[in-house]
């Protein structure tokens, strides 16, 4: 994969920001009111909704930043060994 490529991949992650946040946003906002434990029988269940909120925004966090950031650095190694070489870089699984 081409520099330029990658990070137009990277740049165009943005675009998908917002269904990603979509997503996780009303589950989030649900479980307030049953993670603040107000009504009755409610302060039952609020170590499972700290326990979801805190699993969605971990996701949200590697979904938006970990996971691109970490493709960067694999497929940029993997592209500046190929110019060190002088072979072509060959991306695997991808179409023929």
């Amino acid at each position: 994969m081409q520099k330029d490529n990658l990070e137009k991949a990277a740049l165009d992650g943005t675009i998908r920001l917002r269904p990603i946040l979509m997503t996780p946003l009303p589950t989030l906002l649900g479980m307030i009111p049953l993670a603040l434990g107000l009504d009755a029988g409610s302060e039952r269940y609020a170590p499972l909704a700290h326990t979801i909120i805190g699993g969605l925004l971990v996701s949200v966090v590697v979904t938006v930043f970990l996971v691109p950031a970490v493709c960067m650095v694999v497929y940029g190694r993997r592209d500046k060994e190929a110019e060190q070489t002088g072979q072509p870089v060959v991306l695997e699984g991808g179409p023929a």
